[in-house]
């Protein structure tokens, strides 16, 4: 099974960085035996040819997306375009924004097939377990999903045991069952680290190269350096 993760662009962010919770998804997924690459559309131009690119070569069974409100229309236009692309593809969206209209996304955007709802680390590690094995998506805490022109929900996936250890103490031992990223992050054509590093890069007297290959040892080990100056700037959709 192969799965690809997409980050969407906003049409507000701080300077675009990877997405951390894609590559650890990624790194879950992984984990089960799924082939995985993740397409940043943020740090990197987005298009439709890109996407189209990407898909021909690649030639995922899943493809999901996350998503917050204020870019929930670029992420859903991105799959969109996937489904029409790969139609036997399954779709996937999760995010803050779906967690809690899923019935309306479900509703409104027939090229989603699946949304998942809070956390998506056990949730997607037990679908691609039931995709594979042909069995009921009912079986999956945390999904919503549309069956004979239904939209069905199962049972919320409670986050109380990550909360109870948090308290707790036990943070670090739950940490440590979560696959790291950072190779996921290593393995990505297009590197998003390397854009960050070009920003910082004219700041110092260190050249690019040297800069990249730090913020890359930071990633590999968890950090990862923000900008936390605002940076205003609109999504496009380009053809080329």
């Amino acid at each position: 099974m192969k799965a690809l993760l997409v980050q969407p662009p906003y049409p507000f962010s701080e300077f675009p960085k990877p997405s951390w919770a894609l590559m650890s998804l990624g790194a879950v997924l992984q984990q089960q035996g799924v082939e995985v690459e993740v397409l940043d559309l943020l740090s990197t131009r987005c298009s439709p040819r890109k996407i189209e690119e990407r898909l021909s070569r690649f030639q995922p069974d899943l493809i999901g997306a996350t998503c917050v409100t204020m870019n929930f229309p670029s992420a859903v236009k991105i799959l969109q375009h996937c489904k029409a692309f790969a139609p036997r593809a399954t779709i996937i969206m999760g995010g803050p924004h779906v967690t809690f209209t899923a019935a309306e996304t479900l509703r409104d955007f027939p090229e989603v097939d699946i949304v998942v709802r809070g956390e998506g680390e056990e949730t997607l590690k037990e679908l691609v377990r039931v995709l594979d094995a042909g069995r009921s998506l009912q079986e999956v805490k945390g999904l919503s999903f549309r069956r004979n022109g239904t939209i069905l929900q199962t049972e919320d996936r409670l986050e109380v045991d990550f909360a109870w250890k948090l308290l707790s103490g036990d943070l670090l031992e739950e940490q440590g069952k979560i696959p790291h990223p950072g190779q996921l992050a290593s393995e990505q054509r297009e590197d998003p680290l390397r854009v960050l590093a070009r920003r910082i890069s004219p700041a110092t007297s260190f050249p690019l190269q040297f800069v990249a290959s730090k913020l890359r040892k930071l990633a590999e080990r968890g950090i990862i350096i923000c900008d936390e100056t605002p940076k205003f700037h609109h999504w496009q959709w380009k053809e080329s």
